[in-house]
């Protein structure tokens, strides 16, 4: 029966997959850490990254960002937004 089940990996190949990890991700972080990181909802990430306004990496099927290019995104985003609420009213 024991010929059946798979052996689980080694610990070798455990350390390789998480040094290969860590190369491939950096510094970067998950689309539910930025939010977090900028107070920002998850949803507004999600519609950056569907605008392509942020770059991203896909790693076993989890999207990871740089904090950088997240925080050009935003201050982008901010500075192109309206001030105010529209036209001043007239003076009596």
């Amino acid at each position: 029966m024991s010929e059946l089940m798979p052996s689980a990996a080694p610990p070798a190949a455990d350390t390789e997959i998480a040094a290969i990890r860590a190369k491939l991700i950096g510094n970067k972080v998950t689309i539910a850490q930025a939010a977090a990181a900028f107070n920002v909802s998850e949803r507004s990430v999600y519609l950056a990254i569907e605008a392509r306004s942020i770059p991203f990496v896909k790693v076993f099927g989890v999207r990871y960002l740089e904090p950088d290019d997240l925080r050009r995104a935003l201050v982008l985003d901010q500075s192109s937004a309206p001030r105010g609420r529209g036209r001043p009213r007239k003076a009596a």
